[in-house]
């Protein structure tokens, strides 16, 4: 009796297992990286839960390496290696479980980059504001989106406007904060509105490989942040006079106040 009650515990327990294995995916189910010969991207595939067996070809990528290094891991890091073969280049990432052996899967395509262009959240931002994050978004041939830069060194011009995440109080990636700890760019920067007025951002790759992707603009607007008192509407009888203070607000504190003297005209 107590043989078949512990059988009957372990088919239950790899039963829910198995389940519990099936309803596990990767965080990406398919990635597409750019062809590189000096610098390889790499992005990090995460299953939601379990220990997993990871294996694909090495024609197109690099050995996997585990997050932490061990015989099974939750993590893999894939890197896109430089290939004589015409792109795009197709190939299969999967991750086993040694318990279940269910088997996740991601596809990986690797193509060439072929036009870049710079995202931002808003294109208009006050002076002495917090700063406005910028980033580059790379697209193949037919005008499909790479899942990952990281690694990748850009030009970045009107740079005396840039300011380094750490400098600013923001934590980047750590590709991002050893490119920038060298004094170099990588595929995100933080600006700030110094002075109000327009500015053309440019950027283009560092890599001679990518010499034939154009590079990439955006036309920023930078205004002062004006105040008004009194503000909304106001009624006046004809022949009295109200004053107006206008004056604009800096980090250190307000600056620039100019006062104006507004008389009511009888337009009947």
């Amino acid at each position: 009796m107590l043989v078949i009650e512990r059988a009957v515990w372990g088919v239950l327990l790899m039963s829910s297992l198995i389940t519990l294995s099936k309803s596990t995916k990767l965080n990406v189910p398919k990635l597409l990286l750019p062809l590189s010969t000096r610098v390889p991207v790499n992005i990090t595939l995460t299953a939601q839960r379990g220990c997993y067996k990871w294996v694909y070809p090495l024609s197109a990528l690099s050995p996997p390496a585990l997050l932490p290094l061990s015989s099974c891991s939750q993590q893999c890091l894939v890197s896109a290696l430089s290939s004589p073969q015409a792109v795009p280049l197709r190939t299969v990432v999967q991750a086993q479980d040694p318990v279940t052996g269910h088997i996740l899967r991601c596809d990986v395509i690797i193509n060439r980059i072929e036009s870049i262009q710079v995202v931002t959240t808003i294109r208009q931002l006050f002076t002495n504001d917090p700063p406005l994050q910028l980033s580059v978004r790379a697209f193949d041939s037919e005008g499909n989106t790479f899942s990952c830069l990281a690694g990748l060194k850009f030009n970045w011009r009107l740079a005396k406007e840039f300011v380094r995440h750490h400098d600013a109080g923001y934590a980047p990636p750590p590709h991002i904060l050893s490119l920038e700890d060298a004094g170099q760019w990588g595929e995100s920067v933080l600006l700030y509105g110094i002075h109000s007025g327009s500015a053309l951002i440019k950027v283009s790759f560092l890599h001679p490989e990518h010499k034939h992707v154009e590079a990439a603009s955006v036309t920023l607007f930078v205004i002062d942040r004006l105040h008004l008192s009194p503000v909304g509407d106001t009624y006046l009888l004809q022949g009295s006079t109200i004053r107006y203070t206008l004056w604009k607000t800096e980090q250190e504190g307000e600056t620039g106040t100019n006062e104006i003297n507004i008389h009511p005209v009888c337009l009947c």
